[in-house]
């Protein structure tokens, strides 16, 4: 049995959460011992046996996360959740690795590469990061996020492609053309020469927290501008739901997620005391 506190799990990111979970079990000392020594001693299985085991893999049914862990969880505070996790099967453990990553090869290898697709995926994905780095606007931020996200597993996807570097640069000449006064960060530029090494998780993250630092400066101007009691209360409320609502939205793979859960908890914490006494 393993216990763990798992922040995608508290947020509902259970997608994700669960990908780190697995990559997290592999890494425990027993289990890495088992499932690796075991597969050293398959490779010095003759061939044939090789091919029929592939052929066996080729026809099980396909294994589903519920078929190798369970999950149960319990409260253990304002904002703590114990996840307790039971390892079901270890064989199938690693047939679901291997299951994840032939399907992802098989994405890769299907892949239909079209040029003129990937510089106009390029010129897409800088509009809308640039609006993700600029907006105030949380509806605007969650959009443009789900936008993004889509495109950067497509260019994942396209930068297998021996040419996909020369179609990027085609990208951002266009770019270049189309919003002159706009110039793409090296940040930027990395994420779409390298899609694969981009921590899209902690770029959404800190996206989160400029756009809600510009909105509550923005609502504070106002405040400060309010002369009726139960319109600045109005206002100060209208700050804390929008707090409840971000830190759902929080990345629970970001490398600040704490950070960030913590920051806009503090400032909860402060807006209420300066609503209710």
């Amino acid at each position: 049995m393993i216990i763990a506190s798992i922040g995608g799990f508290g947020q509902g990111d259970y997608g994700a959460a669960t990908i780190w979970l697995i990559v997290g079990i592999i890494l425990l000392p027993p289990i890495r011992e088992k499932l690796f020594s075991k597969k050293q001693n398959e490779n010095v299985l003759p061939q044939t046996s090789s091919i029929t085991t592939g052929k066996a893999l080729q026809n099980q049914e396909k294994i589903s996360i519920n078929d190798v862990i369970k999950v149960s969880s319990e409260s253990t505070g304002s904002n703590e959740t114990t996840i307790t996790l039971d390892l079901l099967d270890e064989n199938k453990l690693m047939q679901f690795v291997q299951q994840n990553e032939k399907e992802k090869q098989n994405r890769i290898k299907n892949f239909q590469y079209l040029p003129q697709q990937v510089s106009g995926s390029v010129v897409q994905t800088l509009e809308s990061i640039q609006i993700m780095d600029t907006t105030k606007n949380f509806d605007t931020l969650k959009g443009r996020h789900q936008f993004v996200e889509e495109k950067i597993d497509f260019l994942k996807l396209a930068s297998h492609n021996k040419r996909y570097l020369t179609d990027v640069q085609t990208g951002l000449d266009q770019y270049k053309t189309l919003y002159y006064d706009k110039v793409p960060t090296q940040q930027q530029i990395a994420a779409l020469l390298k899609p694969n090494e981009f921590n899209y998780d902690e770029f959404h993250c800190q996206c989160i927290l400029n756009s809600f630092q510009r909105f509550y400066e923005e609502q504070n101007k106002q405040i400060a501008s309010l002369k009726r009691p139960d319109a600045i209360k109005n206002r100060r409320e209208k700050i804390m739901d929008t707090i409840r609502e971000i830190q759902n939205d929080i990345p629970s793979m970001a490398d600040s997620f704490s950070e960030a859960h913590d920051r806009l908890e503090k400032i909860y914490q402060t807006v209420f005391q300066e609503t209710y006494g």
